[in-house]
């Protein structure tokens, strides 16, 4: 047999291909497998960018539409997709992908199915009586879903956490593995200098979905009490449900020359060249990848101690943590950033190590390739079609420790 036919076969499936984070993770994973050990495609919604990633990398590419409701036809052309590549394991993002997923791989018999649950924002307590009691429903939706996943991975410890404990879904911590995610360097390196940009006006920059587990309005509050006696500037990047009522806030609060509203934007490296600090007001926050955007960039960050944060942020040493829904002491720690000069190089300087060294689109590829090795053992898939299409087995040692990364 040929070097082509005995790699690990992987198909990441993906139901969005909007500029979300679990979107850029799969484009990461795309540009950064060891194509010598494993054989990756790729199926997603139609995605230009997807596209030129899966040529540049030899990858097959199938866009693929997941319709609401769900519908047969769509899932019975992933399964032929599955049955014409024949995949070893199918690794699927987000929960319209898991749940095409899983049927498609029920139709077609065979794949090791797992997925990355990005983060439980189902299970969080916001909105209505109605649309908590619909959360709470769906929650028990993926109880069931899940039942039949062969593997989850999480993007930190705490949704790890939260989605083995959660209300319904409870994933057994035994099938669950943690991989932090990652990002690619180079393209915050032009943004490394921080000292460049500082100016008479500073620039606080958020990047975030609007949502209402965001905070955004506790970083409205926290402006207000920061543009007094000093005007800071501030670019909100993203958009969602709740930026209306943000916006009303902004305006409100009397930011409106202040504040700008970008909405979606794919070139945030250029952003990042005129922060003077990256600030995520989060109630709670799954990973925070604009975090390690920031670090990388050489912009202090100033965040909250919610959900998967503190497994990036050490408060004092790579950025600063303040409590959930507190403006009063985001205020006061974004105005240390943007005044105390030797903190501010403090905290860049360790934060860019960090980075570097545990949290690199590389790092987070070798972690998801000795998971999928590991599944690969323990379900006996062999990486290594015969001309008939069948399996020849061979050996792959187990993993220690169900953590990675």
């Amino acid at each position: 047999m040929s070097d082509a036919v005995r790699r690990l076969r992987l198909m990441l499936v993906i139901s969005s291909s909007e500029l979300g984070g679990a979107e850029r993770v799969v484009q990461l994973l795309c540009r950064s497998l060891d194509v010598e050990r494993f054989a990756p495609a790729v199926v997603c919604p139609p995605s230009a960018a997807m596209e030129r990633i899966a040529g540049e990398r030899g990858m097959a590419y199938w866009p693929l539409a997941f319709p609401v409701p769900v519908r047969w036809r769509a899932v019975r052309q992933l399964a032929r997709l599955i049955r014409e590549h024949r995949p070893d394991i199918i690794h699927t993002h987000l929960i319209l992908a898991d749940l095409y997923g899983m049927l498609a791989c029920r139709i077609a018999r065979g794949p090791v199915w797992v997925s990355t649950i990005h983060g439980p924002n189902y299970l969080l307590p916001w909105g209505s009586p109605l649309e908590r009691a619909q959360r709470w429903c769906l929650g028990w939706f993926y109880r069931a879903l899940y039942q039949a996943c062969d593997g989850v991975a999480t993007c930190s410890e705490a949704v790890k956490q939260a989605v083995s404990s959660g209300l319904g879904i409870r994933v057994a911590p035994s099938k669950t593995t943690v991989i932090h995610n990652g990002i690619a360097l180079q393209p915050f390196s032009a943004a490394l200098n921080g000292a460049s940009r500082r100016a008479a006006r500073p620039t606080v920059v958020c990047v975030s979905n609007f949502a209402p587990f965001k905070g955004h309005e506790v970083l409205v509050e926290a402006l207000r009490r920061l543009t007094s006696p000093n005007p800071v500037r501030c670019l909100m990047v993203g958009d969602g449900p709740t930026r209306g009522r943000i916006e009303r806030a902004v305006q409100a609060a009397g930011l409106s020359q202040a504040v700008e509203f970008l909405g979606f934007r794919d070139d945030v490296p250029a952003i990042l060249r005129e922060a003077d600090a990256v600030v995520l007001p989060s109630h709670w926050e799954p990973f925070g990848l604009v975090i390690l955007e920031a670090m990388a960039a050489g912009v202090p960050v100033v965040a909250t101690a919610a959900g998967g944060v503190p497994e990036i942020v050490t408060d004092g040493e790579t950025g600063l943590l303040v409590p959930p829904g507190d403006a009063r002491a985001m205020a006061q720690a974004v105005a240390r950033v943007l005044s105390e000069e030797p903190l501010r190089q403090r905290l860049v300087a360790q934060a860019a190590e960090l980075v570097r060294t545990r949290f690199t689109a590389e790092a987070m590829a070798r972690a998801y390739e000795r998971w999928y090795e590991h599944l690969a053992a323990v379900r006996g898939v062999a990486g290594r079609w015969t001309a008939d299409g069948r399996h020849a087995h061979h050996e792959v040692a187990p993993m220690e420790s169900a953590h990675v990364g």
